[in-house]
């Protein structure tokens, strides 16, 4: 029997394996009302990632239309609108932030001004930085390995093994309760994620990686 989440109170989705929050309501009538704070971008969301590679910025804004992938059902794509003769996609736009770096990778925060199905991962691979093992969009192959050392190969080898999944997290939310006012929450970040953090932080401790607290 197929189940109707919107009648469960169910707000918004988190990919598979994505880890962190969720909202639900309690009742129909504060589901319409945190339904309608998503429809308006009135609801904050910020989620933590590891990327592939060393990104150029410190900050900045990736956008562009997200649609099924006609090469693979399970995942999205970008589509340049300005080359097709017909609009394809939805407007999507990811603001992110660079946490630390570790040489090989990255670690980010993201805040989605949108909320399109697989929006992270679909415009990280898209900009060439796909989420860390990410087995949908290619993050779960070592990256760089003819420049990496056996030392290195291993290490990341240990890491995949360890965070068997993309490395997302949805780490915080706010949003207007129907009525208490505002409501922010917060979650610590999981063991497989935490751990692979501090490897990372050791491995590469004479990089610069210099811990950002303001996520």
């Amino acid at each position: 029997m197929k189940i109707n989440l919107y009648r469960c109170g169910l707000i918004h989705r988190l990919d598979k394996y994505t880890s962190g929050l969720l909202v639900l309501a309690k009742n129909e009538s504060s589901q319409k009302y945190l339904s309608e704070q998503f429809h308006k971008k009135t609801i904050k969301r910020k989620y933590i990632a590891l990327i592939w590679g060393n990104l150029n910025l410190e900050k900045g804004v990736i956008s562009g239309f997200i649609g099924r992938d006609p090469n693979n059902r399970k995942r999205m794509t970008i589509y340049n609108n300005k080359n097709c003769n017909i609009n394809k996609g939805k407007l999507s736009i990811t603001h992110y932030k660079v946490l630390e770096r570790f040489k090989y990778i990255t670690y980010i925060s993201c805040k989605l001004e949108t909320g399109r199905t697989h929006q992270i991962r679909t415009h990280f691979k898209y900009i060439g930085h796909p989420l860390f093992n990410d087995s949908v969009y290619g993050g779960n192959k070592i990256f760089f390995k003819r420049k990496l050392s056996k030392k290195n190969i291993d290490f990341f080898n240990v890491c995949l093994n360890i965070l068997q999944r993309q490395a997302l997290h949805a780490v915080s939310i706010s949003f207007i309760h129907p009525k208490n006012g505002i409501f922010h929450f917060s979650i610590p970040i999981p063991k497989d994620f935490k751990i692979v953090l501090s490897m990372c932080r050791d491995q590469f401790h004479d990089y610069n990686n210099v811990p950002c607290n303001n996520i």
